[in-house]
């Protein structure tokens, strides 16, 4: 394992150009927040969705509501979408996470329940087979401003040539769909296909359909006389089953607890995602007993390029005290995904945030740790770029453990001065209402310079600082080598930490 680790410190460059069609097709799916039909007149868009609506209504008359012009094109089947949906958004929603969070709708018809769970998450695809369906579903969606985006695609027919990549679905909707496949592929492949989605998706919610509901369209006897035989041997398999409603149809929530990448496997007992704010930054963790598999889903904002660099950070941190032990990696066709040891303890921001106040002596052995990971990171990776408190784990002993090396670079990307000074500022208790903004402006740093022009530094005056932390904080405002200088600072803050 070692050699291995030695022989790729020297990463060969492989990035994700965003002019290239290098993605997998679902990744490009959610990448797009445009309607794929572009902006359209208003009026002629109205009139265009009527007459579309029309055409559907001929169909399958008030099956499903037009959303956005509900008091012109009412449903009975409006109630239950949006306790549907309610019971989703339940079940599904991290706060802060919504906007990382990648739903796709199969069957989404005219695409109500997509733009009504578009209202809180703003990533959600809706697939349909028919034109028709998703041509409407798209207008609908202009006209109501809604981010929903509607595509005409077989994603059981790409599920048969092994064409679908799942990592890009985080929630997969199959609501009042099954027994379409079932007519159509029939129970056993239904059954099949199903439980390969489920081994590939986090969440998975499907509408069940009885044999009862069929019986005049001369299609009950294709079904299994228990809907819920579609089902059956997912708990054994070690699938989360949860009935969430039972009338008028069986709805349920099925959820995985393991994630297999490449070569890399994972069983899991904790999801979660970045919370990032940009639709092109998209990260989510898998977190177990022992391990933490970090997924990274390349974009036309975010390369292949960021997955080398936290890989190349912690290949050249292995030998650190305070970083996470790479176990193994792995990159496919649109992704990158790093296995690593997970970290112990909280986030720092628990205890530097939380109702609990630090003591004094807590405060100092924490920054003087801080101080010290800088310095590290510094002679071995240059510099982290991002070494706030929620990139940071603290353990009941007090120990300081970093991760996300994904900004990690041999230059200041972030001005360093500015980090170390917000953050020793959030473990002395200090709190602006404008943290955000202030962090916001460390970047850019000029090329050959280790400070922002603009950069906006704390005010620690209205603090009670030890005269150490004082004298470090008035010589990080002037100090003009940034190695240097916080290599002075760890030795005298270790040398204080000793006991006399």
């Amino acid at each position: 394992m070692l050699n291995k680790l030695k022989s790729v410190i020297h990463l060969k460059r492989n990035h994700t150009l965003p002019q290239t069609e290098d993605f997998p097709l679902f990744g490009r799916l959610f990448m797009s927040s445009a309607n794929p039909l572009g902006s359209l007149n208003k009026q002629e868009n109205l009139a265009s969705i009527k007459q579309l609506l029309q055409k559907v209504q001929a169909l399958q008359n008030d099956y499903q509501p037009a959303y956005g012009l509900l008091e012109e094109y009412p449903s009975t089947r409006q109630e239950l979408l949006e306790r549907n949906c309610e019971l989703i958004t339940q079940e599904v929603q991290l706060k802060g996470a919504e906007q990382q969070i990648r739903i796709l709708d199969v069957g989404c018809n005219c695409g109500y329940t997509a733009m009504k769970l578009a209202e809180i998450f703003p990533n959600v695809v809706g697939l349909e087979i028919q034109q028709d369906l998703t041509e409407l579903a798209n207008r609908l969606a202009v006209c109501a401003n809604s981010g929903a985006r509607f595509y005409d695609v077989d994603i059981f027919a790409l599920l048969l040539e092994d064409r679908c990549d799942f990592e890009n679905i985080d929630v997969l909707l199959l609501l009042n769909v099954m027994h379409q496949i079932i007519f159509h592929y029939g129970l056993d492949q239904a059954k099949a296909m199903l439980f390969k989605i489920l081994a590939q998706v986090d969440y998975v919610f499907v509408e069940l359909a009885h044999q009862k509901d069929y019986i005049r369209h001369g299609k009950a006897h294709l079904l299994p006389s228990r809907p819920e035989y579609l089902l059956d041997g997912l708990e054994e398999l070690g699938f989360t089953i949860k009935k969430l409603a039972d009338t008028p149809r069986p709805f349920y929530l099925i959820k995985r607890n393991q994630c297999t990448l490449g070569k890399l496997h994972i069983q899991y007992n904790k999801l979660d995602f970045s919370r990032s704010k940009n639709p092109l930054i998209s990260r989510k963790y898998y977190g177990g007993q022992h391990q933490f598999l970090k997924l990274f889903r390349f974009t036309y904002g975010q390369s292949s390029e960021c997955y080398e660099r936290e890989l190349k950070a912690l290949l050249a941190t292995q030998h650190l005290a305070a970083t996470p032990r790479l176990h193994n990696w792995a990159m496919g066709h649109g992704y990158g995904a790093i296995m690593m040891s997970r970290l112990p303890g909280q986030p720092l921001t628990g205890r530097v945030y939380g109702k609990n106040q630090l003591t004094q002596t807590e405060r100092f052995h924490i920054s003087a740790q801080y101080v010290a990971i800088n310095r590290q990171l510094q002679e071995c990776i240059g510099f982290h770029n991002d070494l706030q408190p929620h990139n940071l784990f603290i353990d009941q002993h007090n120990a300081l453990f970093v991760f996300d090396f994904e900004q990690a670079h041999e230059l200041p990307q972030n001005d360093p001065y500015g980090m170390l000074l917000w953050t020793l500022f959030d473990i002395w208790g200090g709190r602006v209402p404008n943290r955000p903004q202030c962090i916001a402006s460390l970047r850019p740093v000029p090329q050959g310079k280790e400070r922002a022009a603009a950069a906006v530094y704390p005010d620690f005056s209205t603090l009670d600082l030890p005269e150490q932390i004082k004298a470090l904080v008035n010589e990080a405002l002037t100090a003009p080598s940034w190695a240097a200088f916080i290599s002075k600072w760890d030795d005298k803050l270790a040398s204080a930490a000793k006991p006399s």
